[in-house]
């Protein structure tokens, strides 16, 4: 069997196993993510949407700083408001106002609030009677004792034996105790607060739908390659059977969502990979009439111009045929399709059609892998070229049908860049390795959960490409991955991604900055200036390699002294404890300058070392510090700074002598010249260069040639 039969069988095999219990869901409130009815979202100024019958147009004020580009379906900015308007005095303690505008105020049930005795004039005077009335009973004790008013229940206390005022009250009162404050109550809520609910409650939607959809935003960040964004129209509500209830739109178009931090915008975007057509995955497996006549219109729909979900009359013709598919009933009853959108149609129990537009989440489907298998292996069938990576999994391994590796080694530029991989971003060891595999094969497979770094990889390997004058083609699953990818490619070479989704404005603008950058690339191409730029790129280049094999010997020498150990006396230290000992006894030690390692011999013979110490017994201990007064560190260069004037200074020199014999032409006058002299002949110089790469034509280098003999003359 030949490479190409088994790969057609491959993907054959590929599209009947994902087909196995492909899942069918007929309700999308089942899909248990977020949904949004169109005819329930407020538009407004912050929240504009695509209106129908406008074909392929933009939003209603497409110039507008507030809304976005003009392929645009759903656009929304967050905005705050002002707050509820203030409450009269009378109503402060017994209400409690919200920013959302669809709660309305409500009162309090009852308050306890603080009451004082003399607030109450009446309650005082009767207190004033009352006492004088018990002064007088208790002068005679002959009546009766006079009884507690009802004004002053409650509020009077004896104390030895004389009645007293309560001076403060916890008391309960009631809302509709005070008839005036209810009246208050029902003005301030027909009145300013319904004023100020009508006029914010467009802001207060945009902001939940903003809410909302950053919330998606963010999981898409995580699960973007899990989930998709769909536009429904042409929605179907039918009890078809127990147990099948079909709530689904028909017509489907895949969205982007996009979100500018700037402008606190999010916005959503027809794909520009996958277009709106007509979707009967919901009807899968459900007998209705005529079905073999609706698949076919489906695939005629389909395979022509995509439906305009939002022209009328094309939606409503495809209304009429599909009802007429699916149901014997009249149109009346099945072609329920309206100019005005509605949300949350009733389900019939005959297929009826509504136009109820409504965006909502869900997982990608395993149709569309069945779908794409399919494709390649029609492909397949056809001719099309098998690329290396599949023929590997097919071919066998004992044969000539097995892909060379050989012959996809990438041999160019390894030598003149002397191996460096051109990475600008950082990387691991696993990330080089995946680069170095790429250099001698035709593929390599990459897997890892979100977060691992794989974005930031292939952009290291775009570029690294982009270097060596390679052109990559990156290819994705979700459109959103593509422009993520895009983020992480250095802004230098950024302007040479250009997006090949479609025609939409970023796409445009992105092929715009790449021609712009191209044009300025090539204008300075075999320039003179950039040459020496680069020559001297790869010197310091070369410079910092060796800075780095001699930091990187030093760091494996203290490794090795680190590992080592010392014998002194029969006693064996490692060279951490000797160091630590060292360390602690610094102030005992310190006055002997010299840092002597093991291995190195003593400069004194056993007379000599003997002389040294009587001599030591003689020095006094300030003559002892004294030796360790070292001259002063300012004056005296790192050997790191040294060596890097010493790479300089060569580096001139070396310049110095590829320009001698020209400086030899120009004599005693360059010796003499300024260095602002030197800075403007450059300058002019770099000019002229630039200007001779612009002589295209031969009648231009002739003219050039008899200006410079007539200048010899």
């Amino acid at each position: 069997m030949s490479v190409q039969s088994k790969a057609e069988r491959l993907f054959e095999f590929i599209s009947q196993v994902y087909s196995i219990d492909l899942p069918v869901n007929r309700d999308i409130n089942k899909y248990g993510m977020e949904l949004w009815w169109q005819a329930d979202v407020v538009e407004s100024q912050q929240c504009e949407m695509k209106k129908f019958e406008e074909g392929k147009g933009n939003l209603e004020n497409p110039d507008s700083s507030d809304t976005a580009s003009e392929d645009v379906w759903l656009s929304v900015i967050k905005r705050s408001y002002d707050n509820p308007p203030q409450l009269p005095p009378i109503l402060e303690e017994w209400l409690n106002l919200s920013s959302n505008p669809t709660i309305r105020p409500s009162p309090k049930p009852q308050l306890l609030k603080a009451v004082h005795f003399n607030a109450d004039k009446t309650r005082v005077t009767a207190f004033n009677d009352y006492i004088k009335s018990w002064e007088k009973w208790k002068q005679s004790e002959t009546d009766n004792k006079p009884p507690v008013p009802d004004v002053l229940f409650g509020w009077i206390q004896e104390i030895d034996g004389r009645p007293v005022p309560i001076e403060r009250l916890e008391l309960e009162e009631k809302f509709e105790d005070d008839k005036s404050r209810s009246d208050t109550f029902s003005t301030y809520l027909d009145g300013p607060w319904q004023s100020w609910s009508t006029r914010v409650l467009p802001l207060f939607k945009a902001n939940v739908l903003y809410d909302q959809m950053f919330s998606l935003h963010q999981r898409l960040g995580v699960e973007g390659d899990r989930l998709e964004i769909l536009w429904g129209h042409l929605f179907l509500a039918w009890n078809h059977s127990p147990g099948n209830n079909v709530y689904h739109p028909l017509i489907l178009t895949p969205v982007n969502l996009h979100f500018d931090p700037m402008r606190r915008n999010i916005s959503l975007t027809p794909s520009h990979t996958i277009t709106t057509k007509l979707d009967l995955d919901c009807l899968i497996n459900l007998d209705y009439p005529l079905k073999e006549e609706l698949i076919k219109y489906s695939i005629i729909v389909n395979g022509g111009e995509p439906p305009d979900p939002w022209a009328h009359n094309q939606m409503l013709g495809h209304s009429a045929t599909i009802t007429g598919y699916l149901s014997k009933e009249s149109a009346d009853k099945t072609n329920l399709y309206s100019e005005e959108p509605v949300s949350r149609p009733s389900v019939k129990a005959d297929p009826a059609i509504f136009n109820a537009p409504v965006i909502f989440v869900r997982e990608r489907t395993r149709r569309l892998w069945v779908d794409d298998a399919r494709k390649v292996a029609e492909a397949i069938y056809k001719g099309s070229e098998i690329p290396p990576f599949i023929r590997s999994l097919v071919a066998d391994p004992h044969t000539s049908e097995l892909p060379d590796p050989e012959q996809y080694t990438d041999h160019s530029g390894s030598d003149e860049d002397d191996g460096e991989h051109l990475l600008p971003l950082e990387y691991n060891d696993q990330q080089e390795e995946i680069v170095k595999k790429l250099g001698k094969r035709f593929g390599v497979l990459v897997q890892g959960p979100p977060g691992t770094g794989k974005s930031h990889t292939i952009a290291n390997i775009i570029s690294s490409s982009l270097a060596r004058g390679k052109r990559v083609l990156v290819t994705t699953q979700t459109e959103n991955a593509l422009r993520v990818l895009r983020d992480y490619i250095p802004e230098q070479i950024r302007s040479l991604c250009v997006s090949h989704l479609g025609n939409d404005t970023e796409s445009k603008k992105q092929l715009n900055e790449a021609v712009d950058a191209l044009g300025k690339h090539l204008s300075k191409k075999n320039s003179l200036v950039v040459e020496k730029k680069i020559h001297q790129l790869k010197k310091d280049l070369r410079s910092i390699r060796e800075e780095q094999a001699r930091l990187q010997s030093q760091i494996k020498e203290w490794v090795e002294i680190d590992s080592q150990t010392i014998n002194i006396a029969g006693y064996t230290i490692s060279t951490l404890q000797a160091a630590n000992e060292c360390s602690e006894r610094e102030a005992a030690h310190s006055w002997f300058p010299d840092r002597i390692s093991p291995e190195t011999e003593p400069p004194l013979n056993e007379e000599e070392l003997h002389e040294m110490c009587r001599l030591l017994k003689e020095i006094s201990p300030q003559d002892r510090g004294s030796c360790v007064q070292y001259l002063p560190q300012k004056d005296i260069l790192a050997p790191e700074a040294f060596s890097k004037i010493l790479a300089e200074l060569r580096s001139l020199r070396a310049l110095a002598l590829e320009t001698e014999q020209l400086r030899s032409e120009w004599g005693e006058e360059l010796d003499h010249a300024e260095y602002t002299d030197l800075t403007n002949a450059k300058a002019l110089l770099e000019d002229a260069l630039l200007s001779l790469q612009e002589l295209r034509y031969p009648w231009q280098r002739k003219i050039l040639e008899l200006i410079e003999s007539g200048i010899k003359r």
